[in-house]
């Protein structure tokens, strides 16, 4: 069975995302701003994904809507730093650092079933 580390603790794959979001939190505890970084990362969901085809990890964190671009420039660069003063992989299995992605966004996505249902009705009507 592989091992898996995020941010240096040991996880299951689908805890990988919650993992993540606790141990940000604990690694900001020292840093400028941390409030800022604290409570938006708390405002967000955080799903983790493995894309098999490409090797590559993803951690994809959705904001609410409210959250504007600055607030996203700003928790990026706080990541960037963060990552840049660890001394762990973001994640590993088997003890073999992986490639990985973080897409941060606060868009919400189209339900496009629901569009094409609605459009449908219209045009019955």
């Amino acid at each position: 069975m592989n091992m898996w580390r995020v941010l240096g603790v040991e996880t299951t794959v689908v805890r990988s995302g919650d993992v993540w979001k606790k141990r940000m939190v604990e690694l900001s505890k020292r840093r400028k701003n941390k409030e800022r970084f604290i409570e938006l990362l708390k405002s967000a969901d955080v799903n983790y994904w493995f894309d098999g085809a490409k090797e590559v990890h993803a951690f994809y964190i959705k904001f609410p809507e409210s959250v504007g671009p600055e607030d996203l420039r700003f928790f990026k660069e706080f990541i960037e730093k963060v990552r840049s003063s660890l001394k762990v992989p973001v994640i590993e299995v088997d003890g073999i650092p992986q490639e990985y992605r973080i897409v941060l966004t606060s868009e919400e996505e189209e339900d496009v079933y629901r569009r094409r249902s609605s459009d449908k009705e219209q045009e019955a009507q």
